[in-house]
C-alpha cells in the first residue's frame, strides 16, 4: 500500500523527466544532423553569410542622403532596408488610423443619426473584415481599377513644360502615386515651390518626383483603415466615458455641440 503511494506521487515528475531528456536527445539530434550539413556545404554558424551581396532587388526603398541600397549590397543592407519599409507603412497608416478613428469615434457619438449609423456599420464591417482579405481588396482596387498613367488622376497644377504642356504635382494611377518634390524658396522661405516636374513619357510612365507603388498604397489603406476601427470604438468609449452632466451644464450654459466638444468633452476623454 505504501509502495502504490509513493509510486502515484512521483509518476508525474518520472514521466516528466523521461519527457524532457527524450525533447533533449532530439535537439541535440537535430543539432548535430544540422552541424554535419553546414559542413557539407561548406558553411557553418555565425553571421558571415549576411556580409555577402544580396544579389536581388528591393523595389521600394526608403531614400536617405547617405545610403541606398542596391543588389550588390549586403544582406544587412538588405534586412534593414526592410525595416524601415516596416516602420515607414507602420507610422503611415497609423497617423490615417489615427485621423479617420477619431472622426469616425466623435460623429458616433455626435454626429447626425444618419452619420452616426454609417459609422457604426463602417466599424462593424471593417472589424469583421480579415486584415489579410482589406488588402487583397484594396490592392485589386488599385490596379484594377485606377486609370492608366495618361489618364490617372492630376491634382495641383503648378507650371508648364518646355513644350507647353500643364505639369501637375501629383499623380494617381495604376502605377502607384507620384508627388513632386516640394522646396523652400531661398529668397523667401515662406513660399514652396514644386522643384522636380512630373512629365509624362508616351503616356506610358512619369518619371521624377517621389513614387509611392501600389503594393504600398495597399498596405497603407488597408492597415490605416483596419486599425482606424479600433481607434475609432477607443475614442467612442472615452467621449461616452465623460459624465451626462457636465454635457447637460455646458448647454445649460449656452455652449454649442461644437464647443462642448472641444472645451468640456474631449479634454476629459483624452485622458
Amino acid at each position: 500500500m505504501l509502495r502504490s503511494q509513493v509510486w502515484s506521487r512521483h509518476r508525474s515528475k518520472i514521466v516528466q523527466g523521461l519527457l524532457l531528456t527524450a525533447l533533449a536527445a532530439t535537439v541535440l539530434w537535430l543539432g548535430s544532423n544540422l552541424a554535419t550539413n553546414l559542413e557539407r556545404l561548406g558553411t557553418g554558424f555565425g553571421f558571415e553569410a549576411l556580409t555577402e551581396p544580396a544579389g536581388f532587388p528591393i523595389s521600394e526603398t526608403v531614400p536617405l542622403p547617405w545610403w541606398t541600397y542596391t543588389p550588390e549590397s549586403s544582406y544587412w543592407a538588405a534586412l534593414m532596408a526592410g525595416l524601415l519599409n516596416t516602420l515607414k507603412v507602420s507610422i503611415a497608416a497609423l497617423l490615417l488610423a489615427l485621423f479617420l478613428g477619431s472622426s469616425v469615434g466623435t460623429l458616433r457619438v455626435y454626429g447626425l443619426s444618419d452619420v452616426r449609423l454609417a459609422c457604426r456599420w463602417f466599424v462593424t464591417v471593417i472589424r469583421a473584415l480579415p486584415v489579410l482579405l482589406q488588402l487583397i481588396i484594396w490592392y485589386t482596387l488599385i490596379v484594377g481599377f485606377l486609370p492608366a498613367v495618361a489618364e490617372g488622376l492630376r491634382l495641383l497644377p503648378f507650371g508648364t513644360s518646355p513644350d507647353g504642356d500643364q505639369l501637375f504635382a501629383l499623380h494617381l494611377n495604376n502605377r502607384g502615386l507620384f508627388l513632386a518634390y516640394p522646396e523652400q524658396l531661398a529668397t523667401d522661405p515662406r513660399q514652396w515651390v514644386w522643384n522636380t516636374p512630373l512629365p509624362t513619357f508616351g503616356g506610358r510612365n512619369l518619371t521624377g518626383g517621389f513614387h509611392l507603388t501600389p503594393e504600398f498604397l495597399a498596405l497603407f489603406l488597408g492597415l490605416g483603415v483596419y486599425t482606424s476601427a479600433f481607434v475609432a470604438e477607443i475614442v467612442r468609449g472615452g467621449l461616452q466615458a465623460v459624465d451626462a452632466g457636465q454635457r447637460e451644464a455646458a448647454a445649460a450654459l449656452g455652449f454649442s455641440r461644437w464647443q462642448t466638444l472641444r472645451f468640456i468633452v474631449a479634454p476629459q476623454a483624452m485622458k
